[in-house]
């Protein structure tokens, strides 16, 4: 199952728009966080819970950071933080919904 959300990161720069991108098989979650122009690969797992734990990185165009991510799934809302060097950075989303065919 691939679910897709738009979603805002509040960085110290202030709020950056992006795209998340889940697949899901079991427990494992792999996809991709498009974000400041770059393909940030993901993985992690989800719990019972529908809690979601991702480890990533994020890419600028100065730096690479490793990052920790935990999100809460409601409905199709996502919240969250992701660790940055132990600074959390605050984050939300929406899950985009399918494109009815023609």
């Amino acid at each position: 199952m691939n679910q897709q959300y738009e979603v805002v990161l509040y960085s110290q720069l202030g709020p950056r728009k992006g795209k998340l991108l889940l697949s899901y098989s079991g427990t494992h979650v792999t996809g991709t966080l498009s974000l400041l122009g770059h393909q940030n690969p993901v993985q992690g797992e989800q719990s019972q819970t529908r809690t979601i734990c991702l480890f990533h990185n994020i890419q600028t165009q100065v730096s690479n950071f490793s990052c920790k991510t935990t999100l809460n799934v409601d409905g199709d809302q996502l919240s969250g933080l992701t660790l940055v060097d132990q600074e959390p950075i605050r984050w939300h989303g929406t899950r985009e919904k399918p494109k009815a065919s023609l």
